[in-house]
């Protein structure tokens, strides 16, 4: 039901049962009359410390070195873990970094290579402006010689 050397007070039909069981025991007293003991009249007392049987508890320090003692492989294994996890996640965070920055250079590459392209053929359009207005050109020269020609000729 319940620990019995746990500190929770007792419930209500546990102390009914225990008065009653108390009532059931014989009176026994705790010290025997019969036996006679010589009364001292030595004033000194004895205060002397009795041999505990209990072990001190440790220093905190020696707790903790012995705790390290026993147990460093899980602690080092628990380090070694952790510090797995922690670099898992920081390559995963460079990663996402690095991904981020190759997909807005092939962003740039491609507007790059967008531009270029509307530049040669613009490019290619001057070519042919120029082309069409040099083969204009000599054609003007033509007929304007042509026409001084035939100026010429009818002057004389």
């Amino acid at each position: 039901m319940r620990k019995a050397n746990s500190h929770i007070s007792k419930t209500k039909p546990e102390k009914d049962y225990y008065t009653k069981y108390i009532k059931t025991q014989d009176y026994e007293p705790t010290v025997d009359e019969t036996l006679k003991f010589s009364e001292t009249d030595d004033d000194k007392k004895d205060f002397s410390n009795q041999k505990s049987k209990k072990k001190r508890k440790p220093k905190l320090q020696q707790q903790i070195y012995e705790h390290f003692e026993e147990n460093w492989i899980k602690w080092a294994s628990g380090l070694i873990i952790a510090l797995l996890v922690w670099l898992m996640f920081d390559s995963k965070l460079s990663i996402s970094g690095i991904n981020y920055k190759v997909d807005r250079i092939q962003d740039d590459v491609k507007e790059l290579k967008q531009t270029d392209k509307e530049t040669n053929q613009h490019i290619q359009q001057q070519d042919l402006n120029i082309k069409e207005n040099q083969i204009k050109i000599e054609n003007l020269e033509k007929n304007n010689s042509t026409s001084k020609m035939l100026i010429t000729k009818k002057q004389n």
